[in-house]
C-alpha cells in the first residue's frame, strides 16, 4: 500500500469552514453582477436600452444592493423617457448610498426631464404640481432647486 504525495495532502488539510460557502457565494454573485452591468453598459452604448435594463435586472437579482446597477438602470430609463421609473431607480441607489452626489445629480436631472415631459404632455400648460406630486410619490425630495442637466447628460454619454 503506497500513498503518493498528492493524496497525503488531502489528509493534512482542515475541512472548509461552514461560513465560507456564504462568503464565496457573495463574491461570485458580486463578480457576476459586475459582468451583467458591463454587458448592460455595452447594450446601452449600442442604443438597446431594453436589453441593457434586462442586464441590470440580472445584476440586481444576483446582488440586490448593487448601487451601480440601480444607477445604470436609472440612466437607461432616462434614455427611454421613462422618467418616473428612472427617479425610482436613483432613489433606490440613494437609499443604499445616501452620500453619492453623482446619483443626486442624476436624480435631479431625471426630475427636470419629468417636468419638461409633463409640460409637453399637457399641451404647453405648465404642470409643475403634478410633476412634484409624482416625484414625491416616488420618494424624491421636492425642495431642491438645482438643475444638473449638464451632470446627467455627462453620465448618460458614458453609457
Amino acid at each position: 500500500f503506497e500513498i503518493d504525495m498528492y493524496s497525503s495532502c488531502i489528509f493534512r488539510q482542515t475541512p472548509p469552514r461552514k461560513d465560507m460557502y456564504k462568503e464565496l457565494r457573495e463574491m461570485q454573485n458580486h463578480n457576476w453582477a459586475q459582468r451583467c452591468i458591463g454587458k448592460g453598459a455595452n447594450m446601452a452604448k449600442l442604443g438597446d436600452f431594453a436589453k441593457a435594463i434586462s442586464c441590470y435586472d440580472q445584476a440586481l437579482d444576483l446582488e440586490p444592493r448593487n448601487v451601480e446597477a440601480f444607477v445604470h438602470k436609472g440612466a437607461a430609463r432616462v434614455h427611454m423617457k421613462m422618467y418616473a421609473e428612472a427617479i425610482r431607480e436613483f432613489n433606490a441607489a440613494l437609499k443604499l448610498e445616501p452620500n453619492r452626489e453623482d446619483v443626486r445629480q442624476y436624480l435631479l436631472g431625471a426630475r427636470e426631464k419629468l417636468h419638461e415631459f409633463d409640460d409637453t404632455e399637457s399641451g404647453g400648460t405648465y404642470s409643475l404640481q403634478g410633476s412634484v406630486r409624482r416625484a414625491n410619490s416616488l420618494g424624491a425630495d421636492s425642495d431642491s432647486s438645482e438643475t444638473p442637466s449638464a451632470h446627467s447628460a455627462a453620465y448618460h454619454k458614458q453609457l
